[in-house]
């Protein structure tokens, strides 16, 4: 098994946004290239992992030169990420992750998955507006979309990626495998990039949606199944390991449509949530028109406050 590991110039896009969910998070960007579309009957051949650490960004890529080497490069990718607290991937809740965990088991490698997943693919699906105006929401079209298709070299697709990889087992051609690597390490360095996309939606609505990482001292958390009804605001709290979880429950106030919450009742959250816009004479404003105007940010921040404790 071949490891490969280069540092790149380009720091992530990160926004003041971005850094609200994800700040001081170890960041790493996944992509993985297969023999096949199923891992019933398709091995790994390829993991790249685009990681930040102090002294900036790296890709680091585990290659298998031979169909027998998925485990140890399983192990690679597993020992590399187990300290990741955000891991971002394209599609990766669907294809990546869920491949390498089942490889992974049949291969008999404990793999980490105690980190928050941000797929970037699922948030420009259902919380952009780019699907309107842009003919696919591949990655290559979005990059091409954010002005990123210079910092492309490679000129191959997945599908083309299986079949050089076909060919290089036969001839063990030099120009083969670096296609094959080229492509993964392109695919992991511009989606990186992508983060700067997350500005153009609403990335509250979305995290509220979808859940965001929580660092606490208890260690990493994750809130999501965020609920605003029946006069309650409710979210389930879990370790990123999976190993705690725990329910949020706060009864509002309710009149003419509009939801609150009393601070009075919760003296910490007075001192971090008083000062915000949505709070009037000690009442933070959650939502209203009966719960169809949710203050995504408000409810985010106010849940933040209270699990960062």
């Amino acid at each position: 098994m071949e490891r490969i590991e280069e540092w790149v110039e380009q720091k992530l896009p990160k926004s003041k946004l971005f850094e609200q969910y994800f700040g001081g998070l170890r960041t790493a960007v996944l992509d993985i290239e297969t023999a096949g579309l199923s891992p019933a009957d398709a091995k790994v051949i390829l993991c790249g992992v685009l990681l930040e650490d102090g002294a900036g960004l790296s890709v680091r890529q585990f290659f298998a030169e031979r169909l027998g080497q998925e485990a140890a490069l399983l192990e690679a990718s597993a020992e590399l990420l187990q300290n990741v607290d955000l891991l971002i991937t394209f599609n990766g809740k669907r294809f990546d992750l869920p491949f390498l965990l089942e490889r992974a088991e049949r291969q008999d490698v404990p793999f980490p998955t105690q980190f928050y997943h941000l797929d970037l693919y699922q948030i420009f699906h259902r919380f952009s507006p780019f699907r309107e105006f842009l003919p696919d929401l591949k990655q290559k079209t979005l990059e091409r979309f954010a002005g990123l298709s210079e910092e492309r070299r490679d000129e191959i697709d997945g599908r083309e990626s299986v079949a050089l990889y076909e060919s290089f087992l036969l001839s063990g051609e030099e120009g083969l495998r670096s296609r094959i690597l080229l492509h993964n390490r392109d695919d992991v360095v511009q989606l990186g990039q992508l983060i700067c996309l997350l500005g153009k939606i609403d990335l509250h609505r979305a995290m509220y949606c979808c859940g965001f990482p929580i660092p606490s001292a208890g260690g990493l958390r994750i809130v999501d199944e965020i609920r605003l009804e029946d006069a309650q605001l409710s979210a389930r709290i879990r370790s990123a390991d999976g190993s705690e979880e725990d329910r949020l429950r706060f009864p509002l106030e309710q009149e003419l449509g509009y939801a609150f919450l009393d601070l009075r009742r919760y003296p910490h959250l007075l001192a971090e949530m008083g000062q915000s816009p949505a709070c009037h004479s000690d009442y933070l404003l959650l939502c209203e028109q009966n719960g169809s105007v949710i203050y995504h940010d408000v409810v985010n921040r106010l849940l933040r406050g209270c699990i960062a404790r």
